[in-house]
């Protein structure tokens, strides 16, 4: 059977909308740093506009473009640390995007005091992204989707769709790095008075560019997981590495 399309209430989705437009706007700023010039696509990102358009849902596009390189960038703004997808017969994220594009998961909350302002949470300003961007490409989802654990199911009203969720690791303890060891894999967190060991898993990366003497929070940095994140120099806009190569 053909999945239907299926809407969130309106309240819900302007939200969500709020949300993902504060977690590009963010992503635009901390890819700057590898050179990007990042901008909205033509398909509704940056807007919080509810839009009930079939044709335009079907046909989704990544929600930005380097205007330097080409490179395509969706965002996914998260309540919490998570390296999760919507997938379903109708919208398979990795037919929806290509396998070169990139896909960078953020967390976003709501501000504590939004300039004094009563919260609204259909207000982009009264979001703030928390923590680093943690991208990576649509083929390394894809090609590790067939090991996932049975994924979720969203509720009937969002049209249970699949809720893929690529494990992951966040620290135990707010404190900083001091040891990363692999073979056995092991991250070593200290808060100054003690000190945390986590094991990683064999077949895990390093997510964020930790390194030692990185700061973590309890529960709000990951600290590896299962897909692989580009690497800085992955990262890098493809303009910026011809010019490098070219000195």
């Amino acid at each position: 059977m053909t999945d239907r399309l299926h809407y969130k209430p309106d309240a819900s989705f302007r939200r969500f909308l709020a949300m993902s437009v504060r977690g590009e706007r963010a992503a635009i700023e901390l890819m700057k740093a590898y050179g990007h010039a990042f901008a909205f696509s033509d398909f509704g990102a940056g807007s919080t506009e509810v839009s009930k358009d079939a044709r335009k849902k079907r046909q989704r596009k990544a929600d930005l473009i380097c205007k330097s390189c080409g490179q395509k960038l969706e965002v996914r703004a998260k309540s919490r640390p998570q390296i999760t997808m919507s997938d379903s017969a109708s919208r398979p994220f990795d037919r929806e995007l290509s396998a070169g594009d990139w896909v960078g998961f953020l967390v976003v909350q709501r501000k504590s005091d939004p300039n004094g302002e009563e919260f609204d949470e259909t207000n982009p300003d009264h979001y703030e992204q928390v923590g680093a961007i943690h991208v990576i490409r649509v083929s390394e989802l894809a090609e590790k989707r067939q090991q996932l654990p049975e994924p979720r199911r969203k509720n009937e009203a969002q049209g249970s769709e699949a809720y893929l969720e690529w494990p992951s690791l966040r620290a135990p303890m707010t404190g900083t790095v001091k040891t990363i060891e692999r073979n056995p894999g092991r991250i070593v967190i200290t808060d100054g008075t003690r000190d945390r060991e986590v094991r990683i898993e064999p077949g895990w990366y390093a997510y964020g560019g930790l390194r030692v003497g990185s700061v973590v929070v309890r529960g709000q940095t990951i600290l590896c997981g299962w897909a692989k994140p580009l690497t800085v120099t992955q990262l890098q806009c493809g303009q910026l590495r011809a010019r490098i190569a070219g000195n």
